[in-house]
Parts: structure tokens; C-alpha cells; sequence
């Protein structure tokens, strides 16, 4: 803490200690006067002194705010669990993958004079300290749930470099405990806890470079108030500046495409992406596609026919007909061995079944 006091009052009582100083000393003459009776001000309250009075002791910290939040490593400084470390902020993506109706809130620390190589724009690679945060909340965000870590390791891509754990929050909402093997059920909700194989299921898949999703170029175009893909450019994080026009899902001036080519891309990229692919269905959208007609999701995915066909599937996705598309109707479902995604959610999307509907039945229109 620190402690202000007057200067003037110093001066005086500098000049009082040598005047008595001069006039000898004899360990029997206790006549020192006291400090308040010679009239000086030493002991002021900060809010009496001018400007020209104040003196500043040196800063010995900042005030005790009492113990840390026992949350999340390195995320709060505040017992309350609400005020974020200096070095961390928040993001969010542009589009957002569903998790049951549950909250989210999102937080990145990238160490200080390090760059993410952007070499692959599609495919960044996170420099060594690199931290991620993400909470898991109730859909009305009144109470905190999860909390997911993710903190790069040492140098190199992919899920053998990063320290991945999960941590359940206490009901008073101050604490929590880390998770090793998944939870069921987290303070009487539907929200579960993966295990971490299964985080590396969605975070480590083939073909990706490194294990993080929504913090990437095309998630981060946008104008939110957060940290964004102009911010990075502009403040010399990238390797290689990526420009924001070519950051964006192909839409071909329909909104519905570019609403259900972003749903893919948050909800089914992380494993139906790039040259690993799950089935050789790539539905995350690259950076610098510029028409839908060369965009991945239109060269392995409509009109395509599918390695799975049940349920009346004729294709992956056939334009005008949602309940033929095996990719509409697997999302549609929750059951076992059919559900898309196959893990991560119990509920079906129904604004998702409907983005997805909308698209293929205007597919059907060109």
C-alpha cells in the first residue's frame, strides 16, 4: 500500500530533529516536543493535502485485495473470480459452436514479443507460453460451470505440446477443481465435462497444424470490441499479415450461404477440415476462397455421395433436399452412431437444422 504525507511536514520535522541535534545531547532531557503540539501536520489524511503538499512514499505494490481467485490458473487476481490478469483478454469467434445452450466467455494471453506463424493462414501455429481460457456457463451466464485451459508446452504443433485440462467450478463461485476424467451433470445442469481424449478428438484431428479452433483468422474478422484478426495484424502478432478481405466464409452475396458455410466451419471444420479430413469431407472454409463454386464445402460435400447412407442419405448434401442430405440429417439427430457432431453435445440445434436447411434448399435455386 502506499502511504501519503505531507512534505512540508517532513521539512519541519527535518529542521526541529537538528535544531534539538545542536543544542547537545543529554540522554536525560526528554523535552523533544511532541510532533502535534509544535503544530506540524505529519500525520494529515491524504484528502487534507494539496497537490503541491503531497509526497509519495514509494510504490510498494498495488492495494491487497485479499486472496486470489482459486480459479483457472492465471486467469482472475481478485477473490471474486472477476477481474482478468493484465496480460489476459478476452475474444470471441465470429461463429460460435454449439454446446447445449450453454454461455460462453473466451480468454487468450499471448506472451509478450512472440508471433503465431501465420504461414498457413488456415492453420496457425501458437508460440511457446501461449495461453486460452474458455468458461462454460449457464445459458442466462448467472453462474460458471467449466473452465477449459489450454497452455503451449514447448516448441511444435499439435496436441503433444500443450498442457490441455478442464476445471469444475464450486457453486459459491470463487474456487475450483480440475477434472481428470470428465464429469456428468456439473452443479445439477445437463453441461458435461470431457475427458481429455476426448478434448483431443476435436483439438488434435489430422491434418490440423496446431489444437486451437476459434481463435484464427476467419473467426476473428469482425468488429467486435475484443481481440480481432485486425488488432493482430495491426499490432505485428502474425508472422504473416493476413488481409481481412480474404478472411471471410464465400458467400456469393447470399446470406444464406455465408450463414450456414460459418455454422460448418465452427461446428464441423475442427474435424472435416484441411488434408486429413475426416472422410475426405472438408467443410472449414480457407482463407482467400473467393467464390462458393471453389470453396471446399462445394467440392466434397454437394452432390458428393457419402460413405454413410442411411436414413433415406442419397448425398452429403443435396441440393433442395435437407432429409436426403446425410449432413443435415446426422446433425439432426443425438442418436448413437448417427449423431454429427459425436460428441460435445446431448441436444439438437434447431437453429442450426435450420441454417443448414435454408442452404441446401437455396442450392436448389442457382
Amino acid at each position: 500500500m502506499r502511504r501519503i504525507v505531507s512534505f512540508r511536514a517532513q521539512c519541519l520535522a527535518l529542521f526541529s530533529i537538528l535544531a534539538l541535534s545542536a543544542c547537545g545531547d543529554d540522554a536525560g532531557d526528554d523535552t523533544t516536543p511532541d510532533p502535534q503540539d509544535m503544530g506540524i501536520d505529519s500525520f494529515m489524511e491524504p484528502e487534507d493535502l494539496g497537490a503541491e503538499d503531497a509526497y509519495v512514499e514509494p510504490d510498494e505494490g498495488p492495494p491487497d485485495m485479499g486472496p486470489p481467485c482459486d480459479g483457472p490458473p492465471g486467469l482472475y487476481v481478485d477473490p471474486g473470480c472477476a477481474v482478468l490478469a493484465d496480460d489476459v483478454e478476452a475474444y470471441e469467434p465470429r461463429y460460435w459452436l454449439w454446446s447445449d445452450g450453454t454461455d460462453k466467455q473466451r480468454f487468450v494471453s499471448l506472451p509478450a514479443g512472440t508471433q503465431i506463424d501465420t504461414t498457413d493462414p488456415d492453420n496457425w501455429i501458437y508460440p511457446v507460453g501461449t495461453r486460452l481460457w474458455k468458461n462454460f456457463l449457464t445459458a442466462d451466464g448467472s453462474m460458471k460451470l467449466e473452465t477449459r485451459y489450454f497452455e503451449k508446452m514447448a516448441d511444435g504443433a499439435g496436441p503433444d505440446f500443450w498442457d490441455m485440462s478442464t476445471y469444475v467450478w464450486n457453486e459459491s463461485q470463487d474456487a475450483v477443481t480440475e477434472v481428470i476424467g470428465g464429469m456428468e451433470n456439473v452443479l445439477g445442469t445437463d453441461h458435461d465435462i470431457p475427458t481429455r481424449g476426448q478434448c483431443v478428438q476435436c483439438h488434435g484431428t489430422p491434418g490440423r497444424a496446431d489444437v486451437v479452433n476459434g481463435f484464427s483468422a476467419i473467426q476473428l474478422n469482425h468488429a467486435g470490441s475484443d481481440v480481432t484478426l485486425d488488432d493482430l495484424n495491426r499490432d505485428g502478432r502474425l508472422t504473416e499479415t493476413i488481409p481481412t478481405g480474404d478472411a471471410n466464409v464465400p458467400s456469393d452475396g447470399d446470406s444464406r450461404y455465408a450463414a450456414a458455410l460459418g455454422y460448418m466451419h465452427a461446428n464441423c471444420g475442427m474435424c472435416h477440415g484441411n488434408a486429413g479430413a475426416q472422410a475426405g469431407m472438408r467443410l472449414w472454409s480457407n482463407v482467400g476462397t473467393e467464390s462458393f463454386a471453389e470453396s471446399d464445402v462445394a467440392t466434397t460435400a454437394v452432390n458428393v455421395e457419402g460413405l454413410w447412407a442411411l436414413m433415406g442419405a442419397t448425398g452429403r448434401i443435396v441440393p433442395g433436399e435437407p432429409e436426403q442430405s446425410s449432413t443435415f440429417i446426422r446433425m439432426s439427430s443425438r442418436e448413437l452412431g448417427v449423431s454429427m457432431p459425436p460428441i460435445g453435445t446431448e441436444v439438437v440445434h434447431e437453429d442450426g437444422r435450420r441454417i443448414l436447411s435454408d442452404f441446401i434448399l437455396a442450392l436448389a435455386e442457382d
